[in-house]
């Protein structure tokens, strides 16, 4: 991330590990079956010698650290019903959501910022290496710095907002300005649509 974020490398890291620990300690042992799903993002790419960038393959993300390392603290008894999807080096990730297929990915490597109509191009050209990505009912992305959202007729695809105080990238690129926020809603048969509930928290 950039210099001017509250806190360097290692806070957001740890900052991140004491989020989802608090996330997982409080809600998963409330369910018979919890799921947690991590992607790989540009944010967390391990440079080195220096360089911002990966030097050796996208599996050396922080991303996949991170969950591994939840993972590890979680390895206790009163978390064994909990189903762990963490990347090797995939920027899409599947999981089985309460009986539906859900598809993931941070978004970064979709060309183009004109929301639907890229993703349908990157989408329909995904057919060529990773014939799951055509199977899932719920895409859910990231990277854009906004929340969007639209239904493709196969499947829906929800954008996640950033946690930041506002995107000036996003700012300076288009003249928008995003609202910071976590998105949640409910996938499940319950819904024609497959999902319902959803809040911007």
């Amino acid at each position: 991330q950039l210099f001017t974020v509250e806190l360097n490398h290692r806070g957001q890291m740890n900052f991140v590990l004491d989020v989802w620990e608090q996330y997982a300690r409080n809600l998963f042992p409330r369910f018979e079956r919890a799921q947690f799903v991590s992607v790989l993002c540009n944010h967390g790419e391990m440079g080195r010698m220096g360089q911002a960038k990966s030097q050796t393959s996208d599996s050396d993300n922080v991303g996949g650290f991170l969950a591994e390392t939840l993972r590890r603290i979680l390895d206790r008894p009163e978390f064994e019903h909990v189903e762990w999807t963490i990347p090797h080096d995939q920027m899409n990730v599947y999981a089985d959501v309460a009986g539906g297929p859900m598809a993931f990915n941070h978004g970064h490597k979709i060309p183009g910022n004109n929301g639907a109509p890229s993703f349908e191009k990157w989408l329909n050209s995904q057919v060529r290496g990773d014939e799951q990505a055509h199977a899932a009912r719920i895409w859910q992305t990231a990277h854009k710095h906004h929340f969007a959202a639209w239904d493709m007729g196969s499947c829906m695809v929800f954008q996640a907002p950033s946690l930041d105080g506002g995107s000036k990238w996003l700012t300076d690129m288009t003249g928008r300005y995003s609202r910071s926020g976590i998105l949640a809603y409910l996938v499940g048969e319950h819904s024609p649509l497959g999902f319902s509930d959803m809040a911007f928290l």
